[in-house]
């Protein structure tokens, strides 16, 4: 545990030096701070008051594995394997795969989920300074922004930080878009270590959530496909030409994911997201399930479930649904949200119709198909992880609010280099 304790004052250190020249020092240290705070909130929660939950499941099968890596089980064995060899983990792969990681952390860090916790939450920091940094090479300043959602708003900084698999799909995600942005600048400087970096991205987001990743693609690519052909878009032909290669795009990706392995067949994307909603609705009691989304319909009728579903998830829980004192609390992140959103005036003039209006797209469909197959909000309110980031930066992208805190110069760094 000491070397463990050594390697990640190391890892902090060179986090500070990273990000000192986007945030300046003072900030830097205050953040990596918060970010490590929050992630241990969940855990004193769930493994000293709870006794239960993913957290403390994660806890004991790495500490099992590891017992058995130790009394002589080959670890490369181990690690090629990819669904449970001793049934000792959930029958989802994804679970599996993430129990591997924490196995490898606790291999050096001395079997402590705590120092597993800081690890994941600088891997986290990381990354975000990575897709502030990248974003910035497009010349536009995303700072408050991105402090705002990834340090400040509750339910990102506590569910995105720490010993969770919402952690390391937000780092893929921060990682996915910092890699991509400056495609649209024209930079290609260190192709190589983005590439790299793309790679390893899209692989954590393909073991632990294959759904985000099939959502994200298309609007990646969509958006990337947009910007090319926007600089020959002046006739009307080539604005069809547009619109047919969307077209196949799109096609293509749903006929190469239907040839794939098992993760990316859509039959078994299917079955997993209507098994999800029957497992939480049969934990949920009927009061807590979303605007009553215990029944999934048939279509066409399922279109406005999926209509109610994007809302619920967007916005809920609604007054209506507050069923305890407690569950008042989940009411403040909604009401912050959509405040930020009519406090925003003239926010498609400061973003690029082929940025928000596929961002719109992805959010929607995503907070739809999330919130169907997990219609409870205490889950959903670590699930909807996925598109939340993104629906709160449209909310608060050069908001005037951040506009004036920007001017106090909180912040040392020239959110550049």
């Amino acid at each position: 545990m000491i070397i463990g304790s050594l390697l990640l004052v190391i890892i902090g250190w060179a986090c500070l030096q990273f990000a000192r020249p986007v945030f300046g020092t003072r900030a830097t240290l205050i953040l990596m701070s918060v970010k490590v705070a929050a992630g241990m909130i969940a855990m004193v929660y769930y493994l000293h008051i709870r006794h239960e939950g993913d957290l403390f499941y994660y806890d004991e099968k790495a500490s099992e594995y590891l017992t058995d890596i130790q009394a002589g089980y080959p670890i490369w064995d181990f690690l090629a394997q990819e669904a449970d060899p001793a049934a000792k983990a959930t029958p989802q792969n994804r679970t599996f795969f993430f129990v591997k990681i924490i196995v490898v952390l606790y291999m050096v860090l001395g079997s402590s989920i705590w120092l597993s916790s800081v690890f994941l939450t600088f891997i986290s920091f990381l990354s975000v300074v990575y897709l502030v940094k990248r974003v910035h090479l497009t010349g536009v300043d995303v700072r408050w922004p991105v402090i705002l959602i990834f340090f400040l708003w509750p339910s990102i900084a506590i569910w995105g930080s720490g010993v969770s698999k919402e952690t390391l799909m937000l780092a893929g995600i921060s990682i996915l878009f910092g890699a991509v942005v400056p495609f649209f600048s024209g930079n290609r400087s260190n192709w190589l270590l983005h590439t790299a970096l793309l790679v390893l991205a899209l692989l954590v987001l393909a073991k632990l959530r294959i759904f985000v990743l099939l959502s994200l693609l298309p609007f990646l690519f969509g958006t990337m496909l947009f910007k090319i052909l926007q600089r020959y878009m002046q006739k009307p032909a080539l604005r069809w030409a547009l619109g047919i290669a969307g077209v196949i795009l799109i096609v293509s990706l749903v006929v190469t994911f239907s040839y794939s392995d098992t993760s990316f067949n859509p039959g078994y994307v299917v079955k997993a997201f209507t098994d999800n909603h029957a497992a939480i609705v049969a934990q949920s009691m009927p009061e807590h399930v979303v605007l009553g989304l215990g029944t999934l319909w048939q279509w066409p009728q399922i279109v406005l479930q999926a209509m109610l579903g994007a809302v619920a998830g967007m916005f809920g829980p609604f007054l209506w649904e507050v069923n305890a004192t407690s569950e008042i609390l989940l009411l403040l992140e909604p009401v912050l949200l959509l405040t930020l959103f009519f406090t925003n005036s003239g926010l498609r003039k400061r973003l690029p119709v082929f940025i928000w209006m596929p961002l719109l797209a992805y959010i929607l469909f995503t907070s739809s198909m999330i919130t169907l197959s997990t219609p409870n909000y205490g889950s959903l309110s670590r699930y909807r992880l996925a598109f939340y980031p993104m629906l709160i930066f449209l909310a608060s992208f050069q908001h005037p609010w951040l506009s004036k805190i920007s001017k106090l110069k909180l912040l040392e760094g020239n959110s550049g280099v």
